[in-house]
C-alpha cells in the first residue's frame, strides 16, 4: 500500500503516528494500525474545529485537564456576592476563562439521535439491523435497546 495524501496529514498531525506505521510495517497489523490513524485522526480534527471556535471568542483552549489550585478554578466552586451559583452567564472575559475540550463516547439511537444508556443495550444484536427491542430472556432487567 502506497501513502496516500490522507495518511501523509496524518502522519503531520499525529504525533508518533510515524513511529506506529513502521512499526508494523509489512505485517499483518499494518492496515488495522491505519484504520486507528485515521478514526484518530478524524478524532482530532473535531478537537482542533472546537478548540478553535473558543479561541475566536477570546477563551484559551487547554491541551490537558489543569491542576486546580488558587489561580485555577472550577466554575462549579465560584459564588455571587450572595452565595448563589454561577454559571457561563457571569463570563464577561472570555481572557480570564479557559476551556478544555474532551471527546466522549456514547451509544446514539440513530432515529431520534438520543443519548441511550447503554446498560441497556443488547450488544449480541450489534451486527443486526433488523433488531427490535425485546426482552432480555436470562438476564432479567430492562429491555435491551437494539
Amino acid at each position: 500500500m502506497h501513502l496516500t495524501a490522507q495518511l501523509v496529514h496524518i502522519i503531520e498531525d499525529l504525533p508518533g503516528a510515524l513511529d506506529r506505521l513502521t512499526g508494523v510495517a509489512g505485517t499483518a497489523r499494518f492496515e488495522h494500525v491505519v484504520a486507528q490513524l485515521r478514526s484518530e485522526h478524524i478524532s482530532w480534527q473535531g478537537l482542533q474545529a472546537a478548540e478553535s471556535q473558543w479561541r475566536e471568542k477570546g477563551f484559551t483552549a487547554l491541551d490537558e485537564r489543569p491542576r486546580w489550585d488558587e489561580t485555577r478554578v472550577d466554575l462549579c466552586y465560584l459564588r455571587t456576592a450572595d452565595g448563589a451559583e454561577i454559571d457561563e452567564a457571569a463570563v464577561a472575559d472570555p481572557a480570564q476563562w479557559a476551556e478544555l475540550i474532551e471527546e466522549e463516547t456514547a451509544v446514539i439511537d440513530v432515529e431520534t439521535g438520543e443519548v441511550v444508556d447503554e446498560a441497556t443495550v443488547d450488544w449480541n444484536t450489534e451486527a443486526d439491523p433488523e433488531a427490535r427491542p425485546g426482552p432480555l430472556g436470562a438476564m432479567g432487567g430492562a429491555e435491551p435497546y437494539r
